[in-house]
């Protein structure tokens, strides 16, 4: 309900009878006064709130989240809207009022670990739990993750793939590495890995999200780790029907976003191919949309990659695709990936030709990365619910990605 009225521009007050009820109202994106409160303090509360009011830039879905404030009315809208200066600790508090973070200094729950080979998948606890106060290599303390969308339009090219090993040489790196499996459509990251047991925990995430109660600990409860030669990361799984897509409203997803920021260095997402913005029920704020994911996670991304098919079909669709990207990811950096890039479908010297097609039609966006066509490798990967590193390191497929990553870092 707090998100359908903070959807239409509504500033929601509510009155909180404990600091647990509190937090999980503020979670949800409202201002909450004590029941004890006078009306002088009540007046000034609204006034604060209205003018410290910020909406996100990703579409205007909910109002940002904050931990549970100091007591006192006035401070709590004041602190509300400030930023926090250290995401290992707890935001600024009122010295009138102090009230400790129960979940500071407390490691956070081990996970079990899913090894992807079946001869070491006996799930043994991680030695390593993911912790919330990481700082990754080129960061301040209080500085958050980035997130990374892997995009790319409709006729299956190479989202998934790219994604998943994208991870995968992002973690070899040492850096803390979460990978969302957003797609409404079509979920796939869970089953290319081979995980045969998968729970939809990005949905599981949304509910918590949906009910107030969505953080940190909470998060890191809800992810799986991945282990491989090399290093790890963890995983949000994907929807296991596609007709659960309204589990992930755009309000809920928003928030998982912002805690993943803080439990990981980089935050990669498996988007899905639909950019359109149901105009037909823009009117009706309260109704979910389908593409609401999507879009929820391109307003919030850093990094784009637009990967798209090499062949005569598939260049055209990304070339129209990438307007309505622009569109839907303001200010974000869009680098476009052409995929599966083989001779029988493009030329004897496919790069250049597919350069020349691509100035001749004439995009905003130049071409950042080509990916060779490896069916036998990528088909292997599937099939044994590998890594394409694991198979292969120095094939030319996995150079690529390797490439991919290693741009990103720059």
């Amino acid at each position: 309900m707090i998100d359908r009225l903070t959807a239409v521009g509504v500033l929601v007050v509510a009155v909180a009878a404990t600091a647990e009820q509190s937090g999980r109202l503020q979670s949800a994106g409202a201002t909450t006064v004590p029941e004890t409160i006078t009306a002088t303090v009540l007046t000034d509360t609204i006034r604060l709130a209205v003018e410290g009011l910020r909406h996100p830039s990703s579409g205007g879905f909910s109002v940002p989240t904050a931990p549970l404030p100091a007591s006192s009315a006035a401070q709590s809208v004041l602190h509300q809207h400030e930023p926090e200066t250290d995401d290992a600790g707890p935001p600024a508090r009122a010295a009138s009022a102090p009230s400790p973070d129960p979940t500071a200094g407390e490691s956070l729950p081990r996970k079990r670990s899913w090894h992807l080979r079946a001869k070491n998948s006996r799930g043994h606890d991680q030695a390593q739990p993911l912790r919330v106060n990481s700082v990754g290599p080129g960061q301040r303390p209080g500085d958050s993750g980035s997130i990374v969308a892997v995009w790319g339009p409709t006729g299956s090219p190479g989202r998934t793939t790219v994604a998943i090993n994208l991870a995968a040489e992002q973690a070899v790196k040492g850096h803390k590495v979460l990978l969302i499996d957003a797609d409404s459509y079509g979920a796939s990251v869970a089953a290319t890995l081979g995980l045969l047991d998968e729970a939809a925990s990005f949905a599981q995430a949304c509910r918590v999200a949906d009910q107030g109660g969505m953080s940190t600990a909470e998060l890191a409860k809800t992810v799986t780790q991945v282990v491989f030669e090399g290093g790890s990361f963890s995983l949000l799984t994907g929807l296991t029907r596609a007709d659960r897509w309204p589990e992930l409203r755009a309000a809920a997803v928003e928030r998982v976003l912002d805690a993943a920021r803080k439990i990981a260095e980089v935050v990669i997402v498996d988007c899905g191919f639909a950019l359109e913005n149901d105009e037909e029920l823009s009117y009706d704020t309260v109704a979910p949309r389908r593409n609401a994911a999507t879009l929820a996670v391109l307003g919030r991304a850093d990094l784009v990659y637009a990967v798209g098919n090499s062949d005569p079909i598939g260049i055209p669709r990304l070339i129209r695709g990438l307007d309505e990207l622009g569109q839907a990811c303001p200010g974000s950096s869009i680098k476009v990936v052409v995929n599966k890039v083989r001779r029988k479908a493009v030329g004897g010297t496919p790069e250049r030709s597919l350069i020349h097609a691509w100035e001749r039609f004439g995009p905003d966006y130049d071409i950042a990365h080509f990916l060779p066509w490896d069916p036998d490798l990528t088909d292997r990967a599937l099939l044994e619910g590998r890594l394409l590193r694991e198979l292969s390191p120095d094939a030319p497929l996995s150079i690529a990605i390797r490439g991919m990553s290693c741009a990103a870092d720059q």
